[in-house]
């Protein structure tokens, strides 16, 4: 965890909580450990004031997304951190413009943008463009990702095209090494999600060969080749060959569970959803889901919160919560700012006390 910090004064600053392992030289923080031993046990941690911090930078702005601290400019420990594409945008639109108002906070929080995907399809469709054949359903769905644009738009194609080519590679380049269920696994793991792009990149990587057909040596062109043939003929199957009728926000959807809704009679009771989304895992909008076979893609992830705060005039601040404040299902605030959160929609905050009592809604709480 960061905490995040700025005051009306101009001070901004974040530094990283918790303890962080010293570890010994008998431990390797990145394979499984054998407790049993004895000899892998944390023995001291570093002093709290060596933690990741970054105070009054001379950038003027501190920027944090789960990453690897040094790209938010403090101290490097070795750590699993989420793949860059989310900082690496912040901090590019924090560096490029000096003067933010509200909206323009907004449409950055709002960002459905993959930088990554967008470098990834093209490098994709160069390596692929001479192997698509004359298939015209085939060589529309390579012409619609080629000019895809990386937006995770509501009504886009190609992101149904990228988020199932991933899965395909992943399975033809490690499918072969790896069980089954191993690989069901790495699939949607923050470790194969950050490492995509350095393993796509590299021609000369051995994952590439199949090593189920020894007397041949699979390229890394091959298997991009079957890998999208292979996502193109699925797709087909699920939402037809007529892609301009195929849209992002059918495949992707968004459902807020209750704890109750583990028993299925519960659920249509208790749930808030299903939605359906636009933007993916890697936007700064981040909509998670896994990286697997499915049609639909079931968001698990997201912003617990969207704030803005205005530290020159609080009262103007904006924020908005995924579901609602009470979790009591007959409750009018059970589901109230989900039409809020999912349509991108702010609402005022409560900063002042002139404002929250002339609120007519106050909650009383009296000891016995």
């Amino acid at each position: 965890m960061n905490v995040n910090y700025g005051d009306s004064e101009g001070n901004i600053a974040f530094w990283g909580t918790g303890k962080i392992p010293v570890y010994n030289k008998n431990i390797n923080p990145y394979i499984l450990l054998d407790g049993s031993s004895g000899n892998m046990e944390v023995d001291s941690f570093y002093d709290f004031s060596l933690n990741p911090h970054v105070i009054n930078p001379e950038n003027n702005f501190v920027a944090t997304a789960n990453n690897d601290p040094t790209l938010s400019g403090a101290t490097y420990y070795p750590g699993y951190y989420l793949p860059v594409n989310r900082i690496d945008i912040i901090n590019n639109e924090l560096e490029s413009q000096e003067m933010w108002d509200i909206e323009d906070v907004k449409e950055l929080q709002l960002n459905q943008y993959s930088e990554r995907d967008f470098k990834l399809k093209s490098m994709i469709c160069d390596i692929i463009q001479d192997e698509i054949n004359d298939d015209s359903y085939l060589r529309n769905g390579f012409e619609t990702l080629k000019n895809w644009n990386g937006e995770y738009d509501s009504d886009a194609k190609a992101p149904l095209i990228m988020s199932k080519l991933y899965y395909f590679i992943n399975k033809n380049m490690m499918g072969d090494e790896l069980p089954s269920d191993i690989f069901e696994y790495l699939s949607k793991s923050y470790l194969l999600s950050a490492s995509v792009e350095r393993l796509y990149s590299d021609n000369k990587s051995p994952w590439w060969d199949d090593i189920n057909t020894p007397e041949t040596i699979e390229t890394r062109k091959d298997i991009f080749k079957k890998s999208f043939v292979e996502t193109l003929l699925q797709l087909k199957d699920e939402w037809g060959d007529d892609i301009n009728n195929w849209r992002w926000e059918n495949a992707h959807q968004l459902t807020f569970p209750h704890f109750f809704s583990q028993q299925k009679l519960l659920a249509r009771f208790f749930d808030i959803g299903p939605f359906k989304m636009p933007s993916c895992q890697g936007c700064i909008n981040k909509m998670e889901y896994p990286s697997d076979n499915s049609k639909i893609h079931l968001v698990n992830g997201g912003p617990a919160m969207r704030n803005i705060v205005d530290f020159s005039n609080q009262g103007n601040s904006l924020g908005k919560i995924p579901t609602g404040q009470s979790g009591c299902q007959g409750s009018k605030y059970y589901s109230d700012q989900t039409p809020l959160f999912i349509n991108g929609i702010y609402r005022n905050m409560y900063l002042k006390d002139t404002t929250i009592t002339k609120n007519d809604n106050v909650l009383y709480l009296k000891p016995e």
